[in-house]
């Protein structure tokens, strides 16, 4: 895909510009979900709201070849005597690794058919790092309801076109729609 937008996340309304149905990656890229994404991570203190893990920073590391992945802690306050008999004082933050790098997701507890990511109401949605949210999905089966409250039964992704609804490679045909669930993504589900 190619936007005409510079900034480094598109709008929706460039999002159907450029295709007609979304898949639900390509929606969670868009601005207006970047900034619903940044004000739930907000209000839940910027942690994951089950373990409580801040995001890590990120820096490359030439030596390696690899990232570095780390947290600041709380500043270090250092006093050192010179020979001299000065005195100095030093503040550095205390740099803490981690062996891999914590994402924060914003999660939806429950989804809508119809709504997208961006118009849940605040309850709705839950700061996760990224090993927490991992869990909670394999764990349990998010519930779907239908635009008008009612419980949809457990949804089986479709294999055909692995739940995006449509295929690229047959773009060129009724815009690539999966043939195999009819574009819905499930395959015990019809829209």
């Amino acid at each position: 895909m190619t936007f005409t937008n510079k900034a480094p996340h598109p709008t929706y309304k460039e999002l159907i510009i450029e295709t007609s149905s979304p898949t639900y990656k390509e929606l969670l890229s868009t601005q207006e979900w970047q900034s619903r994404r940044k004000e739930i991570i907000k209000r839940d203190g910027n942690k994951c709201s089950k373990c409580e893990t801040t995001a890590t920073s990120s820096q490359y590391n030439k030596n390696t070849g690899k990232y570095d992945h780390f947290w600041f802690g709380e500043n270090e306050f250092q006093e050192v005597r010179h020979p001299n008999g000065r005195i100095e004082y030093t503040n550095y933050p205390k740099v803490i690794f981690a062996r891999e790098m914590v994402n924060l997701h914003v999660h939806h507890n429950y989804y809508v058919e119809g709504k997208l990511p961006w118009e849940y109401e605040d309850h709705a949605l839950i700061t996760l790092c990224n090993t927490c949210h991992s869990d909670l999905h394999e764990e349990e089966t998010i519930p779907v309801y239908s635009s008008d409250g009612r419980k949809i039964p457990k949804l089986t992704l479709c294999s055909r076109c692995n739940g995006a609804g449509y295929l690229k490679e047959f773009n060129y045909h009724l815009s690539g729609i999966c043939f195999e669930c009819n574009r819905s993504r499930f395959i015990n589900y019809s829209l």
